[in-house]
């Protein structure tokens, strides 16, 4: 009985408390200037949106974003097809859920300039 007990706390481990505490950041926020190189969707169960920056054309360093209000989504797909020179405003929460931004996101897009 210890032993199924055991396993049981392990998986509610792994299903509840991983996820919550893998979303923990350091709330930061700023603007970036540059070119929006790619709009990704993703998730088959939480969808989530990326976007891909990069400060100038030629630079090999591009830095992703996640994106969760419609409106910016589709003002960044505008800048993106014509290949416009914006600034983006992004902040980070202290806590941001799995199910709205993949971990491996920077910041949270929350405006366009």
């Amino acid at each position: 009985m210890d032993d199924f007990f055991g396993g049981v706390v392990i998986i509610v481990i792994i299903i509840f408390v991983w996820p919550v505490y893998n979303s923990f950041h350091s709330p930061t926020n700023g603007e970036h200037t540059g070119f929006v190189t790619a709009i990704e969707n993703s998730g088959y169960i939480f969808h989530t949106t990326s976007a891909y920056f990069k400060t100038n054309t030629q630079s090999s360093q591009e830095d992703k974003y996640c994106v969760t209000d419609p409106v910016v989504i589709d003002e960044l797909k505008q800048y993106q097809e014509s290949n416009q020179n914006i600034t983006i405003e992004y902040s980070n929460n202290f806590l941001m859920p799995f199910w709205q931004c993949k971990r491996t996101d920077q910041s949270i897009i929350t405006g366009v300039k």
